[in-house]
């Protein structure tokens, strides 16, 4: 039963994408977790004495001391990144795209540039209420403390407040009594945990296993409400392209690599710009492009890519898979790998 409610609670998180700044709407926002401090290593458990065997280090660069022009060889880096980033522009100055972000989606024709917000209030509001249920999961899966029990103290008069709020947000009568049940649901299990001091791992199951069909009705609604919007953004683009360009625009969905799979906004795209298979030629997923720099710098990576692949493969396709991939596939079977 636990392992059944806790796929679906994944189901959910990884339902209607790209609805928070990184585009994985029910997940929690991402942030960077600071490097991790250097621990000294365990001292080495005494072993045989044996022969010492020369030391195989791997071939360095040349170390350059400081004040020592850097050797020219490896100058040539530097000077095909600032080449290749001066030719992605201009790749991208004439092109016909959209870059769909987590809010809005940006539409360029050469220089003319248009953002539209697509996401409406709705979607937001639908999202907060369902991330209750999966709060409470995490402050409550692993057991509980006096620190945990005091976060909760503090979480539950933040649900009671919201819950007031409920009448005047204009859902309808059906949507609004799915919102009081995820709320009164909510509020009787945090009062069972804060009154015992404990939580029953029978009781969070019987909770999260009820609440999961109404978290999945609300993801629905949510996509629903965003997808209607990014629909209309679109109609109102495409409508204004040329029949060349509706032939040859590209869209980049951003998006996160755990939401990848069934991508709302992806799926979109897909109707859109039917493509088979793992290739991307006019419709890209930008996985950890957050924004519309790393979306823009992707496509125009992917065009000049493209031209390059064709230039020296004569196949636009080529670069899509790592250069050295070929060699990697030659070269691997034959090494004699560690057990």
């Amino acid at each position: 039963m636990r392992l059944k409610t806790l796929s679906l609670l994944l189901l959910l998180a990884l339902t209607t994408a790209c609805t928070s700044r990184y585009s994985d709407g029910w997940q929690p926002d991402r942030y960077d977790d600071p490097a991790p401090e250097s621990k000294p290593e365990a001292p080495s458990k005494p072993v045989a004495k044996s022969e010492p065997k020369p030391e195989v280090k791997p071939e360095a660069k040349p170390e350059i001391k400081p004040g020592q022009p850097q050797d020219v060889l490896f100058s040539l880096n530097d000077q095909f990144r600032t080449a290749y980033k001066a030719a992605r522009e201009d790749v991208l100055r004439n092109e016909t795209y959209a870059l769909v972000l987590s809010e809005s989606v940006v539409f360029y024709r050469g220089a003319m540039r248009r953002e539209v917000i697509y996401t409406p209030a709705r979607y937001h509001e639908l999202k907060a209420i369902a991330h209750i249920p999966l709060a409470l999961y995490a402050m409550l899966a692993s057991g509980v403390n006096e620190e945990k029990l005091a976060a909760l103290a503090k979480y539950r008069d933040s649900v009671t407040a919201s819950r007031a709020t409920l009448s005047k947000r204009g859902f309808d009568e059906k949507t609004l009594k799915r919102q009081e049940a995820i709320f009164a649901n909510s509020q009787s299990l945090i009062d069972r945990v804060l009154t015992s001091k404990k939580c029953d791992a029978a009781d969070l199951a019987a909770y999260t296993t009820a609440m999961a069909p109404l978290l999945l009705l609300n993801a629905f609604d949510a996509a629903k409400a965003q997808l209607e919007g990014l629909n209309a953004a679109f109609g109102e683009w495409i409508n204004t392209l040329t029949a060349e360009e509706r032939a040859a625009y590209h869209i980049v969905i951003s998006g996160s690599h755990q939401a990848r799979e069934k991508n709302a906004q992806m799926t979109y795209g897909r109707a859109l710009l039917p493509e088979e298979g793992a290739i991307e030629q006019r419709l890209i997923f930008g996985e950890s492009c957050f924004d519309e720099t790393s979306c823009r710098n992707l496509l125009g990576t992917h065009l000049l890519d493209g031209a390059a692949s064709k230039a020296f493969f004569d196949d636009a396709l080529r670069l899509q898979y790592d250069l050295l991939g070929d060699a990697a596939g030659e070269i691997v079977p034959k090494l004699k790998l560690p057990k």
